[in-house]
Order: structure tokens, then sequence, then C-alpha cells
């Protein structure tokens, strides 16, 4: 006979965390000066279901940054696809900001003939911060033609920026001053 204990244990849990607008991964070419946008949310995360002996698995995902919803839904599909096995995992998605919307996307009726079958395992979708009523900065990016050059350019910095590998604004090492 199982024990309740045992039957926690052997169920698996996969947690995707998925970045918000202009989201990365990580951004910085060398280790003191890398900036992880979850930071130390997976450690915790981790420890968290640790503490409950509960087997999990955190893994930050990546999006295309500037993308239309769709596009960046479909991308988080992907990246999650490199790390979905047919363990049966219960699989749980954490939404920042714009991150959010993907993550109900996936999730959603709008969404379900183009979903894997890995996403009817989906548990829990958790958003935070996200503007589920739109933002005025989608607004001005949306209307007319200033707003949509803006949002080329800002794409622009961000593409150049993430695949240099380089910060993109320095502050200069007093150390060196």
């Amino acid at each position: 006979m199982t024990s309740k204990l045992d039957c926690r244990m052997a169920m698996r849990h996969r947690i995707y965390l998925i970045p918000g607008f202009f989201g990365f991964t990580q951004m910085g070419d060398e280790e003191q000066e890398r900036i992880a946008y979850f930071q130390h949310v997976p450690a915790w995360i981790q420890q968290r279901f640790n503490a409950r002996n509960l087997d999990a698995q955190v893994i930050c995902v990546g999006s295309s940054p500037t993308s239309g919803l769709l596009a960046r839904a479909r991308t988080v599909l992907e990246e999650m696809a490199k790390t979905e096995t047919e363990d049966g995992a219960e699989l749980h998605l954490v939404g920042h900001s714009t991150g959010g919307l993907d993550a109900r996307c996936i999730v959603s009726p709008r969404m379900a003939a183009e979903t894997p079958a890995f996403v009817k395992r989906v548990r829990s979708v958790v958003t935070i911060s996200t503007p589920h009523h739109g933002t005025p900065m989608a607004t001005t990016f949306s209307q007319g033609g200033v707003g949509k050059a803006l949002l080329r350019y800002l794409w622009l910095f961000t593409y150049l920026a993430l695949h240099s590998k380089a910060m993109p604004l320095r502050a200069p090492n007093k150390s060196k001053v």
C-alpha cells in the first residue's frame, strides 16, 4: 500500500516562468554583470516545492520580446516543447506582465486547435502584474505612425542587445575609474 507521501513524490511538477514585454532569460556577457529576468525566483520556487517533498523542475522560457500576443504564445509553446517529456508531469505557467497574457493565451480556447497535447496537463496559470485590460503604452504603440515607429526602434534595440549578449548601457566600474 502506498502512502500519501509516496504518491506526492511520484507526481512531478514542471513550472514554466514566462517573462514580459522586452523579456529575456538573461542579459550580459560577463558573469558579474549578467542580469537574469527572474534572478532568484527559480531557486526560491524549487526550495518551496522541495520543502513540501514535491518533485519539481523550474524552467525559465524565452519569448519573442516585442512580438504580438499570438506569436509570443507560440514561441513559449516551442520553448516548452523542448523540455516537455511524456512523464505525466503537471504543468504550471507563471507569467510576469505580458508573460501572464502569453500564459493565458496558451490555455485559451482560441489556441486550442494549435496547441500540443501536453498543454492539457497545465494545472495552473499564475499571472503577476499582468495588464489584463491593456496598457496606455500598448495603445500608444498601436495607434499612429509615431508609436509604431518607436516600437520598431525599441524592438531593434532589444534585438541587438540580446543577440550581442552585452549590456546595453553600462555604468563605469568605479574600481577602474
